[in-house]
């Protein structure tokens, strides 16, 4: 048995900081400037409510709707404070996600190093409490399944929820001086499970509450409430923790810490009024969604058995796994056969440990059939699993479908069933038992694993960053993982154009209509690549297919308009704009284009009235000020026209168009010779410019 000496030497601070600051930096580095990618987008580039941080109701309102934000005000405040540091620029996004990373691990620690030295765990890990407890942060910190939360930014929602989670835990733990008298024994004279008195001390300290910790915890959980809905069990789990590891019962529990469970419980009407709020996420998650609960359900028993082997084999990490159902088969049942029975295993724990199997501090015990007396805790010389207490298993078990119940159970997320990010916290569990049952079978040469381990985690997760560092390399190699992904191949098709891949963007739309024909973003991005192609009665055809389909988009508007005034169809394009811009007063393309089409069917004034209410939120908006210039020159107001024409000059490449109508505005004010030279100009650059060789005429060049 280890000597009192020995217990709770913890590891070097340096050591510490090392593993869990400098290492997951160093593996995430190569992360900092990957592109936005699907919801980043909506997210980062298209989200006004995070243009200002002042007043606070603005960040603290996120858009409504299905995106990561939505109903999640803290999360969409943390990237107002990336956009007032650095804009849309990726870096600081990205590098805040690794510092919330790095934070959760060294709370991840705190928690494990404080729990695993409870006389509830058994003497030979508590004997060894603070190193255990580093090698499962260090592996959680670097482990490539987290990439899906870390590196992908709009996933910041599983962060913050995922750190308020384990602080609220960690300030619980700390609140209780229990906890504190614990190991305080354990340092001062003798182990904590071992017979004599606890130093005085400590013995006032026991079923009390230190304010401060307990005021912290009530805070951070309020603010993971305000993060993402996977907080909702963090007060359940809290009192779970101490009926097992501190109080020995939920009566103790509620009785000596009820007035701060109640403090805690009482944040669920905060996810509650948000919940309420965000009706049902915009319709993509809930009852109220097309896809079945019970084909969800099952989907649910492949997702967590796959989250189990992605955890030990950490390959292969799939991007998108899109609305994906399993079929029903016997490899569904086997795996939902599973998956229920160790949720069953972890109630049978639970209940067959006895609620008040822990009180006044007893702790399972082992009987030395040589000497009949009790020997506390597993002895070293018998190897094999050593948690005996079952109570301690039941949390652990408890605490992984916790946390996954909101997104993996039978209420459907009808846009994405399975998703790596889910496992963010839930790794920690698994990690957990793997490292805990690896010593008790490997002692010390179990370090020698957990090292290599690490080493490659760490080496996978570089590997990993890597497929995020271009939008089209991601989704290529998400559609060869998923090919039945219609969502993966449409945003490869979207990467691919915007890369001006046109033909093979075109390509992989229309095999992506051969998955589902009445696709409405499959024929939108469909469209968009047509009229780059400059098939406009192809894009126009197709875009106006998709708005019938689905009518609530409105970016499909605006592309609907730009295809109407391609096609020279003005008024019918001021129809598209309008709607847009009513579904969103915010978006600038909505405006603009609605300004321009009103312009382009003769209807100046409004035309105006629309354009300079761009102009006064964008000034530089591209295409502005020659469209602008040209609805106040057609009303007679040259000089302001003229203006406007420079500002376009001093912002945009030189084109026949602009000259030809500066050269105009020029000739409205009776400025003739600078007309001409201006005419001359145009005609320097485009020799055969219709409009420009008529001025010429009749200015006598």
């Amino acid at each position: 048995m280890t000597t009192p000496n020995e217990h709770h030497r913890g590891a070097p601070s340096w050591l510490v900081a090392l593993l869990l600051i400098v290492a997951p930096v160093a593996v995430y580095w190569n992360s900092l400037h990957a592109p936005l990618v699907l919801d980043d987008i909506p997210v980062v580039a298209d989200n006004p409510s995070i243009r200002s941080l002042w007043p606070l109701s603005g960040p603290l309102s996120p858009p409504a709707g299905g995106l990561p934000v939505s109903s999640r005000p803290v999360a969409n405040l943390s990237f107002a404070l990336n956009y007032a540091i650095g804009g849309e620029s990726v870096t600081s996004y990205h590098a805040l996600n690794v510092v919330l990373h790095v934070l959760a691990a060294l709370t991840l620690f705190g928690v494990l190093r404080r729990t695993l030295a409870q006389p509830a765990v058994p003497e030979k890990f508590r004997a060894v409490a603070d190193t255990l407890a580093l090698a499962i942060a260090t592996l959680w910190a670097l482990h490539p399944l987290q990439t899906a939360a870390v590196t992908y930014i709009s996933q910041r929602t599983e962060l913050l929820a995922t750190l308020c989670y384990l602080l609220t835990l960690y300030a619980f733990i700390r609140s209780s001086n229990q906890g504190r008298a614990y190991r305080a024994k354990a340092t001062v004279g003798h182990p904590p499970d071992e017979p004599g008195p606890a130093p005085r001390s400590d013995a006032r300290l026991v079923g009390t509450t230190r304010p401060t910790w307990a005021i912290a915890a009530v805070l951070v959980c309020l603010a993971g409430m305000g993060s993402k809905e996977t907080m909702a069990s963090a007060p359940l789990i809290v009192l779970l923790y101490d009926r097992t590891f501190i109080a020995g019962s939920f009566a103790a529990a509620w009785r000596q810490r009820g007035r701060l469970h109640a403090a805690l419980m009482a944040t669920w009407l905060l996810l509650a009024w948000l919940v309420w709020h965000s009706a049902s996420r915009g319709g993509t998650a809930g009852w109220g969604t097309t896809m079945s609960p019970f084909a969800y359900l099952v989907t649910q028993g492949e997702a967590i058995m796959g989250y189990f082997a992605r955890s030990v084999v950490m390959y292969p990490l799939v991007f998108d796994y899109g609305d994906y159902l399993t079929p029903v088969n016997w490899g569904a049942i086997l795996d939902l056969s599973l998956v229920g029975g160790l949720a069953i295993a972890t109630l049978t724990w639970l209940v067959g440990s006895g609620f008040s199997g822990l009180g006044s501090g007893s702790q399972s015990q082992t009987q030395d059939p040589k000497s009949q007396t009790p020997t506390h805790g597993p002895q070293i010389q018998n190897p094999g699993p050593k948690i005996q207490n079952r109570s301690e298993l039941g949390f652990l078990g408890a605490l992984f479908f916790a946390v996954l119940a909101p997104t993996s159970s039978v209420v459907p997320v009808a846009t994405q069933t399975i998703a790596d990010h889910r496992m963010y916290l839930p790794l920690a569990v698994v990690l957990t038992a793997l490292v805990l049952d690896g010593y008790a079978w490997l002692g010390r040469r179990g370090w020698l694993v957990a090292l290599g381990a690490a080493v490659a985690a760490g080496a996978l997760t570089v590997a990993r960053n890597q497929d995020y560092a271009s939008r089209v390399g991601l989704w290529q190699l998400t559609v060869r993982q998923r090919p039945e992904n219609l969502r993966a191949r449409n945003n490869l098709a979207a990467s691919l154009l915007e890369a001006h891949q046109t033909e093979a963007g075109l390509a992989e739309l229309r095999a992506a209509l051969q998955l589902k024909p009445d696709h409405p973003d499959v024929l939108r991005n469909l469209a968009q690549a047509e009229l780059l192609a400059g098939q406009t009665a192809e894009g126009l055809q197709h875009i106006e297919q998709a708005q019938r389909i689905d009518p609530s988009s409105a970016a499909g508007w605006v592309l609907l308009g730009a295809a109407r005034l391609r096609a020279g169809q003005e008024a019918e394009a001021v129809i598209a704009y309008t709607e847009a811009w009513r579904m969103r007063p915010d978006s600038l393309a909505a405006a603009y284009g609605l300004g321009e089409a009103l312009f382009l069917s003769g209807r100046n004034a409004g035309a105006i009235k629309v354009l300079a209410e761009v102009r006064q939120k964008a000034p530089d908006y591209p295409g502005l000020h020659l469209t602008y210039g040209g609805a106040l020159l057609d009303a007679g107001k040259a000089g302001e026209a003229l203006a406007e024409f420079d500002a376009a000059l001093a912002h945009e490449p030189p084109t026949a168009k602009l000259l030809h109508l500066r050269a105009l505005a020029l000739l409205e004010l009776n400025r003739r010779p600078e007309a001409a030279a201006a005419v001359r100009e145009t005609l320097k650059l485009s020799p055969k410019y219709p409009p420009a060789l008529e001025l010429a005429k009749e200015l006598g060049l």
